[in-house]
Order: C-alpha cells, then sequence, then structure tokens
C-alpha cells in the first residue's frame, strides 16, 4: 500500500521510503521509534507528524493531503 501512495503522489513531490529498524538504529532512536510500524512524515527535511500502527490507506492520503495544503 505504501508504495502505491508513493507512486500517486511522487509528482506532488512525496517521497516513500521504509526502514527496518534493524538495520537503521540510529535513525529509529533519532525518532524515538518505540513500535512497528511507526511512521513518520516530514515537511522540509524536519518531522511535522508521527503514528503508530498501519492506517486505512483512505487515512494516510488524508494525512498527505493536509500535510502539501499546509
Amino acid at each position: 500500500m505504501l508504495e502505491r501512495v508513493g507512486a500517486d503522489y511522487q509528482a506532488k513531490g512525496v517521497r516513500v521510503a521504509k526502514a527496518m529498524c534493524e538495520e537503521a538504529m540510529s535513525q529509529a532512536t533519532a525518532f524515538n521509534v518505540m513500535y512497528v510500524p511507526t511512521t513518520v512524515l516530514f515537511r522540509k527535511g524536519k518531522p511535522v507528524d508521527q503514528f503508530v500502527g498501519a492506517l486505512p490507506e483512505a487515512e494516510l492520503r488524508a494525512k498527505l493531503d493536509a500535510l502539501l495544503a499546509g
């Protein structure tokens, strides 16, 4: 699902990246990732939203739309 959403939003400047906590411990620590899955949304390189658990696709798209509008 993330790949599909990322592809749909690519033209709007959205990039989707996945990281495995076991392989990216410093990044997980930097963003206080305690549970998997955790999603961090960035704007201009700064984290602006973070949530734990898988969201329904429509809710993720709504969060991205709000982020792009702001």
